[in-house]
């Protein structure tokens, strides 16, 4: 049957208990070799073998301590930066699986440039391998930013064109693709760089974690910009302009936002609560929503500490409208969960009474609500 030594779906099978297994064949062709909690009984009659569909993963096992994700429908986002570029998993059907590098049209953009003696002059408004001068002296392009969009306004009335770095010849040097044509190529000190390579490896500078809420994909902390994060457009997953391509933006359009200028504050993981955008530092649990109750837009944002207990760089749960996180020990786990009394988030030590399930370091949290709910711990010692 050409499965030796694979595990596979059995189904047709009369006695109904092997059904549904999943069976491990047996090294000589022609037979198979199974372990059950209950023995069916003799094989009687008919049945079918299916082997389990399997997909290459751009991940390596040592790091999938790094992966975080987030699924909607049949595409799951997964974030592992920064040596690993942002991608996505897709389901067509049940046989048919993708995974593909989850760029973006439109940022998410770093600050635009504030070295105001800066200026870009790109050699042509459109077309491919475009040479980009910046200012004699000054320091713009390094080998990180190969693989990063790079944005450009001049015209009048001003105009928005960008497109995408293939080289890098030296540090006031680089060259670009066009997506989206300039007005003209007159210099400009307009101009900003987009915040991820999408490049896997050393060079890479991608996002650390990621998170669908309010119906915008966000993506958490870069190497430069280790306390900010991106929204996309609402409703527009690989869009995330802070701006219309001619006018200035609205409401509608994705978020560029810093929690501190502090660089040693690291943003660790994010996850979508009820109300707010949960995202876990060193210091603390921080709440993101909109101003005032409002939807969370570009022009209502607000952040409040909901937490002062700092958290381990590891994803955490969410049940219902509790949000559990391992704090930075990695030997307590608290839960928080919205007051409406107080308008905050109560936080609850879980391990009080239970202080020896946390002899070992706590390393990954899973929340299963079938059949009943229960949340999971693994420790660093396996159990």
């Amino acid at each position: 049957h050409g499965l030796i030594a694979d595990t596979v779906v059995v189904a047709g099978i009369d006695p109904a208990g092997y059904n549904g297994k999943h069976i491990v064949t047996a090294r000589a062709a022609g037979s198979i070799s199974y372990a059950l909690a209950a023995d069916p009984g003799a094989y009687v009659a008919n049945g079918t073998v299916q082997d389990p569909y399997e997909i290459v993963s751009p991940f390596a096992a040592a790091d999938f301590a790094l992966i975080q994700y987030e699924q909607i429908g049949n595409v799951i986002y997964f974030a592992a930066g920064p040596t690993y570029a942002r991608r996505k998993l897709t389901r067509t059907s049940a046989t048919s699986w993708a995974f593909a590098v989850a760029s973006s049209t439109w940022g998410p953009f770093a600050p635009r440039n504030d070295k105001s003696r800066v200026k870009l002059d790109p050699a042509a408004a459109s077309g491919n391998n475009i040479t980009v001068e910046a200012t004699a002296g000054s320091t713009v392009f390094a080998a990180a930013d190969v693989g990063r969009q790079l944005a450009l306004a001049n015209g009048a009335p001003q105009r928005w064109g960008y497109g995408t770095i293939d080289n890098v010849t030296d540090a006031d040097t680089g060259r670009m693709d066009f997506v989206v044509d300039l007005p003209n190529h007159v210099e400009t000190e307009d101009w900003m760089m987009s915040v991820f390579n999408d490049t896997d490896g050393a060079t890479g500078d991608n996002p650390r974690a990621v998170a669908i809420f309010a119906g915008r994909l966000w993506y958490i902390a870069s190497t430069a910009l280790p306390a900010s994060l991106w929204s996309s457009k609402s409703g527009e997953f690989g869009n995330f302009a802070p701006f219309n391509k001619k006018e200035k933006g609205d409401d509608s359009f994705g978020i560029s936002f810093g929690i501190t200028a502090n660089t040693q504050i690291r943003l660790l993981w994010a996850k979508a609560g009820a109300r707010a955008l949960f995202v876990g530092t060193p210091t603390g649990v921080i709440a993101i929503a909109g101003s005032g109750g409002t939807a969370i837009a570009p022009s209502s944002l607000e952040h409040k500490i909901a937490a002062a207990f700092g958290a381990a760089a590891i994803a955490p749960a969410i049940a219902d409208t509790e949000l559990f996180y391992i704090q930075k020990s990695r030997r307590r786990i608290r839960r928080l969960e919205y007051d409406a009394t107080g308008e905050n988030y109560p936080s609850r030590d879980l391990m009080t009474n239970a202080e020896h399930l946390s002899e070992s370091t706590i390393e990954e949290l899973a929340f299963a609500s079938e059949p009943f709910g229960v949340l999971w711990a693994r420790r660093a010692d396996g159990s």
